[in-house]
């Protein structure tokens, strides 16, 4: 678990991933939609009714989402959300992780389900990554818990 194909290894490659990633990001052509999120013409196309709400049709044995113009809609959403959802448990497993922090140190308010660098056996890893990947050599002020 110590090494994968890929595996960022210094600040310089996280810096060349963001660049890279900004690259090909910016290659793509998303689609149009209508102002409420649905395909254009699809109203046309699937013969689906607009009803100024969003609602749900059935064309053949398929259910569909329709947004209040009367286009095909998916909906895709946030279902929960709660802070420091990507803590991960390390005490009693330190030995599968190739790098914890030490507790006193500038990664010290990722430590803790609840933030505020509590020593509970938790560390949220995203936090000291993301900012090694902006640039920042701590953790960024509007990230830390107050």
């Amino acid at each position: 678990m110590k090494d994968w194909p890929g595996k960022g290894r210094s600040d310089d490659e996280f810096k060349s991933d963001i660049e890279s990633d900004k690259t090909y990001y910016d290659s793509l052509n998303p689609p149009v939609f209508d102002q409420s999120g649905g395909l254009p013409g699809s109203k046309e196309t699937l013969g689906f009714t607009q009803t100024g709400f969003f609602h749900v049709e059935k064309r053949q044995d398929r259910w569909y989402l329709v947004d209040p113009e009367g286009n095909w809609f998916f909906h895709l959403g946030v279902c929960s959300f709660q802070p420091y959802s990507n803590s991960t448990y390390y005490q009693g497993r330190e030995n599968i992780y190739e790098w914890i922090p030490p507790f006193e140190s500038e990664f010290k308010s990722a430590f803790g389900q609840n933030g505020g660098g509590t020593k509970d056996g938790q560390f949220n890893y995203p936090l000291p990554t993301g900012s090694r990947n902006m640039g920042y050599r701590t953790i960024p002020r509007p990230l830390r818990r107050r």
